[in-house]
C-alpha cells in the first residue's frame, strides 16, 4: 500500500544519530515493491517530499500516482535523486526499481507524466512501455539528506563522491532511505538492497562485488534483503530473512 504525501506540521529537529557500530542491521529496512525515483535538484529539506523542490503540479502528480487504486497491491517507496552536474544536455530522470530491473523513463522533465500504474501493468504482462528503457549495470544511491539527520550528509557524502569517482552518472544522491545510525547508507539497483555503514576506504570493494553480482553476501554492510531476493514477491523485513542475512555475517 502507498503511503500519502502530505505538507509537514513543522521543522524536523536536525542532529546527528549515534552510528551504533553494534547494532544488527539485517531486516532493520521496510521491504519495497516499488522504488519511484525523481531528479529534483536543488537543496532538500527535512522532509523532502512534503516541502521540498517539487513544484505544486509536480507534488500533485506524485500524490495521484502513490493513490492509484491499481498500486494499491505495492508497497512502493518514491524518493527524489539527484547529481552533481548540469542538466542542460538532458531532461529530468524519473527511475524506476521494479521486479529486479531499473528502467528510466525517457523525456521525463515536466508535465504530462506517466501513469505509472499503467506502465507496472505492461511490464507485468511482459512488455516493455514505449518510452521506458532498462538500464544496465549496478546503480547506486546514496543517502545524504543531511537536513533529515546530520550523519547522512557527515557520512554518506564521502561515499557518495568516492561511488562517483568510479561509477559517474550511475552514481545519485537520494533523500532519507532510513537506518540513520548506520550512515553511510547506499541503495543499489537493479537488485533494491539497502547497505550500511559504508565508508569511502571500502566503498572499492563493495562496488566490486555489486558489480560481479555478489552484493548480497555483504553482510557485514547489509540492512535489508530485496523482497524474494530480486524486488518482487516475499517479505524481507520477516524474521526469516533476518536470519538468513545475518548467517551471512
Amino acid at each position: 500500500m502507498s503511503a500519502l504525501i502530505t505538507k509537514s506540521s513543522g521543522p524536523v529537529p536536525v542532529a546527528c544519530s549515534r552510528r551504533d557500530t553494534d547494532a544488527p542491521m539485517a531486516g532493520t529496512a521496510d521491504p519495497v515493491d516499488l522504488w519511484l525515483l525523481l531528479e529534483a535538484p536543488g537543496a532538500w529539506p527535512a522532509r523532502a517530499l512534503e516541502d521540498g523542490p517539487l513544484a505544486v503540479a509536480e507534488a500533485a502528480w506524485l500524490a495521484s500516482q502513490l493513490q492509484a487504486p491499481a498500486m494499491n497491491h505495492l508497497r512502493v517507496r518514491p524518493q527524489l535523486i539527484k547529481q552533481h552536474r548540469a542538466r542542460s544536455d538532458r531532461g529530468r530522470s524519473l527511475l524506476l526499481g521494479y521486479g529486479g530491473q531499473l528502467y528510466q523513463l525517457a523525456g521525463a522533465d515536466g508535465l504530462p507524466m506517466p501513469e505509472v500504474a499503467a506502465l507496472i501493468q505492461s511490464l507485468d504482462a511482459g512488455a516493455l512501455p514505449a518510452g521506458l528503457q532498462r538500464l544496465d549495470g549496478p546503480h547506486f544511491f546514496v543517502c545524504t539528506n543531511g537536513r533529515r539527520d546530520l550523519c547522512c550528509a557527515r557520512y554518506g557524502m564521502p561515499v557518495y563522491r568516492a561511488l562517483r569517482d568510479r561509477f559517474g552518472g550511475r552514481v545519485w544522491q537520494v533523500t532519507h532511505i532510513g537506518g540513520h545510525r548506520f550512515a553511510g547508507n547506499v541503495l543499489t539497483m537493479p537488485d533494491g538492497a539497502l547497505y550500511g555503514r559504508l565508508n569511502p576506504e571500502s566503498c572499492a570493494g563493495f562496488a566490486d562485488a555489486v558489480a560481479q553480482g555478489a552484493g548480497l553476501s555483504l553482510a557485514p554492510w547489509t540492512f535489508l534483503l530485496p523482497p524474494g531476493g530480486a524486488g518482487g514477491g516475499g517479505d524481507a523485513g520477516d524474521p526469516g530473512a533476518a536470519a538468513a542475512a545475518c548467517r551471512r555475517r
